[in-house]
């Protein structure tokens, strides 16, 4: 199966091929974000969080636009990867 990520302005990609039980992915990616990296850290992250589901994560927005995601509690921040 090929997967295929694009960012939203369309300037970088990702694509993936995964077979079922391989270890490893051959993976090509372009752009000025490095789109697979950002979904790996992500993940990665998200694993080492003991896999909580989605309804435990919440997102506040400021007036000013800025967004915080956390988890479990507005208190403790959920640090997604930087790209």
């Amino acid at each position: 199966m090929t997967w295929w990520f694009f960012d939203t302005a369309v300037t970088s990609w990702a694509t993936v091929d995964s077979v079922p039980g391989a270890g490893e992915y051959d993976v090509r990616q372009s752009g000025p974000r490095r789109l697979w990296d950002e979904i790996h850290a992500a993940w990665s992250a998200w694993q080492r969080a003991g896999q909580p589901g989605y309804e435990r994560f919440g997102l506040t927005v400021t007036d000013a636009g800025e967004r915080t995601v956390w988890l479990d509690d507005p208190d403790h921040h959920w640090s997604p990867p930087a790209h």
